[in-house]
């Protein structure tokens, strides 16, 4: 079977699914490569080219899994619901908050001509942007009031 056929057999989900990984994982590193060391990213072979690719993509994507990850563990928390979607939402918001970060900020440096430093002040102050948002949905949870936590009606 050739390779186009096993695409054509995939679910549109596979395929979206698909898309959301590579673009959020992949293509920011293999975009920021090309944009500040196009010669190097020539220089490697395919593997080692995408494993760098993901080696600079992972740590923002990283950041974001984690501070989404507590902001929805504290919403559940405080709104007492079960954890019934597991941490494949918490995986998708952090991809979809990687592509907001990292694809303005690559624009952001490759209209300005900015040199690689400015590019990660960049990315840093983006990077800090959607944290003070993750953590004012955090202090909006918190202010809910605290309806039947498991915890406290064990106690009773």
């Amino acid at each position: 079977m050739s390779g186009i056929s096993e695409i054509k057999q995939l679910a549109h989900k596979d395929f979206v699914i698909a898309a959301v990984v590579f673009l959020s994982i992949v293509a920011p590193g293999i975009l920021i490569l090309q944009i500040f060391k196009p010669n190097l990213l020539v220089a490697l072979d395919t593997t080692k080219a995408i494993f760098l690719a993901i080696s600079i993509t992972l740590p923002i994507l990283a950041i974001n899994f984690f501070g989404i990850g507590y902001a929805r563990h504290i919403k559940r928390v405080r709104q007492s619901e079960p954890l019934k979607d597991g941490y494949i939402v918490d995986s998708a918001f952090a991809m979809l908050a990687t592509i907001g970060i990292l694809y303005p900020a690559t624009l952001i440096a490759y209209v300005c001509d900015f040199p690689f430093k400015s590019f990660v002040i960049t990315v840093c102050i983006v990077q800090t942007l959607a944290l003070l948002i993750e953590y004012f949905a955090i202090r909006k949870a918190k202010a809910m009031p605290i309806r039947n936590l498991p915890i406290l009606e064990q106690e009773k």
